[in-house]
């Protein structure tokens, strides 16, 4: 994209969207916050048919002409609510509502912001495949397999799934900053994989990447900066976690799964980590060499405020 090209951008106002549209404006992009329509309340029972249509109709309605490309950071960010149903339209038709407006305006790319949470267990990778483990992954699946199944059009469409993002203003962060710190900070002794979190500087350079690349591929998984769960806890609450033996680490995870599902899970990647495959953003935008860095100020702003 040339300098000053015009980017319109769901979901600005919110965490995800806010980033984004400052680190574009930071790149002499001329970034349009954009409002996401409502749409309709709709019910997993309703059938794909009845998405497509809901989704084609408020669609009808946006008028995306003059935009370059369009990024969408909209949505239901919950990731322990087990609603399906306040999932539906803002994770799983709204990014098919905003590709048909982005197709029938000539917007010559959407980068829609998904979740590597749609892979589940799974080892993380650029595939189509889905495992979703809760509500708000499989409202994200389902966003997927409906922009998945569209026509090519004059829209370049690309899926970005990024694991866990951080920063200092996120609850998740604090919270997990509190923890890397305590006297409970703990981690496998031997992990399954990398641990799947990002900064929120991370991701935006990412989408920025995305935007201006020439031929990205439709799915790009975003698996983190390759730091081991040891690795991470340590630089967030600069002090060595203790290493717990398998079958331990197994048995906190259990324990909070009990809890609820979510939390579960979520213990599940702070304690092993997650197996992942090499990908194509691994390959073309390397984690930058202060990576660790960005994480210890990270660690050090939580705990300072």
């Amino acid at each position: 994209m040339a300098p000053g090209a015009r980017v319109g951008v769901f979901g600005a106002h919110g965490l995800v969207g806010g980033a984004v549209s400052a680190h574009l404006r930071a790149r002499g992009r001329d970034v349009v916050p954009l409002r996401a329509p409502r749409g309709p309340r709709l019910s997993p029972s309703d059938g794909r048919d009845t998405w497509v249509a809901a989704a084609q109709e408020e669609s009808e309605e946006l008028d995306l002409g003059g935009l370059e490309a369009v990024v969408n950071a909209a949505g239901n960010a919950d990731p322990v609510s087990s609603d399906d149903a306040a999932f539906l339209w803002p994770n799983a038709v709204l990014p098919l509502c905003l590709l048909r407006a982005c197709a029938r305006a000539g917007v010559p790319r959407f980068v829609h912001v998904s979740s590597a949470a749609v892979q589940g267990r799974l080892r993380l990778d650029d595939s189509e495949r889905h495992q979703p483990h809760s509500a708000y992954a499989r409202s994200k699946a389902v966003g997927e397999d409906l922009l998945l199944a569209e026509a090519p059009g004059p829209t370049r469409l690309v899926i970005y799934r990024p694991v866990g993002v951080q920063v200092a203003s996120r609850p998740t962060t604090r919270s997990l900053v509190r923890l890397a710190s305590s006297r409970l900070s703990v981690v496998a002794r031997t992990p399954d994989g990398p641990s799947p979190q990002l900064t929120v500087d991370s991701m935006c350079t990412a989408i920025g990447f995305l935007l201006e690349h020439a031929d990205p591929p439709v799915v790009v998984a975003h698996t983190g900066d390759g730091l081991s769960p040891y690795e991470l806890s340590w630089l967030l609450g600069g002090r060595r976690p203790l290493r717990l033996p398998n079958a331990v680490a197994r048995t906190v995870v259990r324990a909070a799964g009990l809890r609820h599902a979510g939390w579960g899970r979520r213990a599940e990647v702070l304690l092993f980590g997650q197996p992942v495959e090499p990908t194509w953003l691994g390959r073309e935008l390397r984690p930058t060499a202060d990576a660790e860095d960005a994480w210890r100020r990270l660690g050090r702003e939580v705990r300072s405020g």
